[in-house]
């Protein structure tokens, strides 16, 4: 029994052997795991899952569970940029958690007036330009202009393309 490759082949054995009879950890759907997934779905939806709807959704938790066991048993989180972006995203929710009842509708609307231009879009025009060959023509939506100062630009737009010819070159 002196002999050191004999004990390495017999001790890894062992070892190979153990670890195959070895079972995984256990998942758990337990009434807590369920209703967890039954207020996820209740918020979303704004209802009760049904019976069937749980299930489904109990089978779609146990698979998701699955894989995420496989891939950190595989390190596939480690190194990885964006599973780091993520936990520290998580992080930064988690300090800037904040008690939701004690703001107020008057705070959200203080808050909005105060940076009202962040949610305010510029004023934007637009332009078109019609071309009259016959200057008669320019005469008479001249005329027509001073008459309908009032009348929306887009509605004598409209006008304008019915009355008149217009020759696209």
């Amino acid at each position: 029994m002196k002999e050191p490759l004999l004990w390495f082949v017999l001790i890894g054995g062992l070892l190979f052997t153990a670890d195959h009879f070895r079972s995984p950890d256990a998942i758990v759907v337990n009434d807590a795991v369920r209703s967890q997934i039954a207020a996820l779905w209740e918020t979303q939806m704004g209802k009760q899952p049904s019976d069937d709807e749980l299930e489904s959704l109990v089978h779609d938790w146990v698979r998701q569970e699955v894989f995420y066991r496989e891939a950190l048993r595989l390190g596939l989180d480690r190194n990885d940029t964006i599973i780091r972006r993520r936990l520290v995203q998580k992080l930064g929710f988690l300090a800037r958690e904040v008690d939701e009842e004690s703001v107020t509708r008057e705070d959200v609307q203080t808050f909005y007036q105060e940076r009202i231009a962040d949610y305010t879009r510029p004023v934007q025009y637009s332009l078109s330009q019609i071309y009259f060959n016959d200057t008669n023509q320019y005469e008479a939506v001249a005329d027509l202009l001073h008459q309908r100062r009032e009348q929306s630009l887009e509605n004598y737009y409209e006008e304008l393309l019915d009355q008149y010819e217009v020759d696209y070159q």
